[in-house]
């Protein structure tokens, strides 16, 4: 267990050495948190209780204020790694979490998120057989109890996201490729609309990760992220799918005018 409490905010968190395929874990979760007292204890007992032990858990706070360092404490012994410091938002924190992964896949659970069972890492696990694939399955939606995502295509990617808390990327994208801070609280959908348009495989497995907190920031419209949403699916999804995309929101638009 490390921990790098007292670490100046301004200190850059630097990626540890990439470690020789024996001495890494085939899989790290990550949380990122500020402030999550409330319900961060269940996301660690949700990783704590995994049967599988190829793993690590990364934990990177924001500085909270209101007792999230007291449960990391009294965790420790379920935490490989956890540092609390100040950040530039949510999407800087998981740049942090990136750079100290250690892992061969990458899972980020949110700190008010679990993992649906002990045993489905060890499930997903099984299926992580392409070192190069971005392997996704489905979440549980609190809100509603219906499961969320299902396989993915060009055309659906570009209506919906794949939701974060359920995707494993792999080492070799997530030791390179940062989140773009600039992209709104939908950084993470700019990054699947790349690496999908970039020809990288995505693999859905039919498995349940985690249960989802949907009523979080994350999961509403974004003024920024739809700001530049058009032409990310022109660059990477392909005009085709641009055009679509507009021709939808011209029928929303007229739809909505008629229904008033």
């Amino acid at each position: 267990m490390t921990t790098a409490t007292d670490r100046p905010a301004h200190q850059a968190v630097l990626p540890p050495p990439a470690p020789t395929s024996g001495d890494r874990p085939l899989i790290t979760i990550a949380t990122v948190v500020r402030n999550g007292a409330a319900t961060l204890e269940a996301t660690i007992r949700s990783v704590a209780a995994q049967t599988f032990t190829d793993m690590e858990y990364v934990v990177v706070d924001g500085g909270s204020t209101d007792g999230t360092l007291d449960i990391l404490r009294r965790h420790e012994a379920h935490v490989t790694t956890w540092i609390s410091e100040s950040d530039k938002g949510i999407y800087d924190a998981m740049n942090k979490a990136l750079a100290l992964a250690r892992g061969r896949w990458l899972l980020f659970l949110g700190a008010d998120d679990t993992l649906t069972a002990p045993d489905i890492l060890a499930k997903v696990a099984a299926m992580l057989d392409d070192a190069r694939t971005v392997f996704y399955g489905d979440v549980i939606l609190k809100s509603s109890g219906r499961a969320y995502c299902g396989e993915m295509s060009t055309y659906r990617l570009m209506q919906q996201n794949i939701c974060h808390q359920a995707i494993f990327y792999p080492a070799e994208i997530f030791r390179s490729k940062p989140y773009d801070l600039d992209a709104g609280l939908l950084a993470d959908y700019k990054y699947n609309i790349e690496l999908w348009g970039a020809g990288v495989p995505f693999t859905h497995v039919p498995l349940a990760v985690s249960l989802f907190e949907d009523a979080g920031a994350s999961s509403r419209p974004d003024k920024k992220f739809e700001s530049m949403r058009l032409a990310l699916i022109d660059q990477h999804l392909g005009w085709p799918h641009g055009l679509i995309k507009r021709v939808r929101n011209l029928l929303v638009k007229v739809g909505n005018l008629l229904r008033r």
